[in-house]
């Protein structure tokens, strides 16, 4: 009987002993499943954390964006309310300081500005060449010279077609008298046609005239005709500014004849003078 018992008692337990083995595969399955939603949900957290950051740094460039869209926006509405006259002195503005960075730093000098360039005048021109600043084929000037030799130099202009031409004449002039023939404004009148005989021949180079340097008050005196420079300069400026043409204004560096620049005949030009007239001719070129 105790063994009909027993073998019920397994009949309606078919797994005998092994039911108490399914309880750790039981734990087991609870475990993993822990697993799984710990792991989940740190897989959301570290898609929000992305999400913020993403956001975060999209939010930023996006506000930078804006910012950088309004201030170019602001420039140009600033550059369109302008006149073309404020554009153009504006970057001649960068131009110089660019420029005079240039030559300040040693990266350039003032003379290699005259590359593209004709230097016309008398003898106090020729300094440039004879002092060696300037190419002697770019300097075409000559002792006694005055505004009627201009055209003596016509096919160098039309072989070269500069890009600026620089005149600087007057103490022969005012010597001669030239131009005296033809009334107040005649010193003007031959300047303007033996320029325009220039542009004929170069119509695209700029025109840059210089104003008449002083001699000494001493050597005026032994001269009065030398006396008649401010005279003539407001000659050279008019026409300058009717034509459009650039006027360098060399009174502060001659001061009247009185700056420490002349060679005893008080006519002619010492070699540190150069270098300072020609930053003055290069910046007026240049405004």
């Amino acid at each position: 009987m105790a063994n009909q018992s027993k073998n019920k008692s397994r009949q309606q337990n078919p797994h005998g002993s092994g039911s108490a083995a399914s309880k750790p595969a039981s734990k087991k399955t609870s475990a993993s499943s822990a697993v799984n939603k710990k792991s989940h949900t740190k897989t959301i957290v570290i898609a929000i954390v992305c999400a913020a950051v993403i956001g975060g740094l999209w939010y930023r460039l996006s506000a930078k964006g804006s910012q950088d869209l309004q201030t170019g926006l602001n420039y140009l509405e600033a550059q369109e309310s302008k006149t073309i006259d404020e554009l153009e002195q504006t970057l001649s503005q960068k131009r110089r300081s660019r420029m005079m960075a240039a030559i300040e730093s040693g990266k350039s000098s003032i003379f290699s500005l005259f590359q593209d360039s004709l230097i016309f005048g008398d003898s106090r021109v020729y300094g440039f060449g004879s002092y060696s600043f300037v190419p002697n084929d770019q300097v075409l000037a000559e002792a006694g010279a005055t505004i009627l030799n201009i055209t003596d130099y016509l096919d160098v202009v039309k072989n070269v077609q500069p890009e600026k031409i620089y005149l600087s004449y007057g103490v022969n002039d005012m010597g001669l008298q030239i131009g005296s023939d033809r009334g107040d404004n005649g010193y003007r009148q031959v300047y303007e046609e033996q320029i325009d005989k220039l542009l004929e021949v170069s119509p695209h180079s700029q025109i840059i005239v210089n104003s008449i340097l002083d001699a000494t008050p001493a050597r005026v005196e032994e001269s009065p005709r030398w006396g008649h420079v401010a005279e003539y300069n407001e000659q050279i400026k008019q026409m300058c500014e009717d034509r459009g043409w650039t006027y360098v204004d060399n009174s502060e560096l001659t001061q009247n004849g009185n700056a420490d620049i002349y060679q005893p005949d008080g006519v002619h030009l010492q070699s540190n003078f150069y270098p300072l007239w020609a930053q003055n001719m290069i910046l007026a070129a240049t405004n």
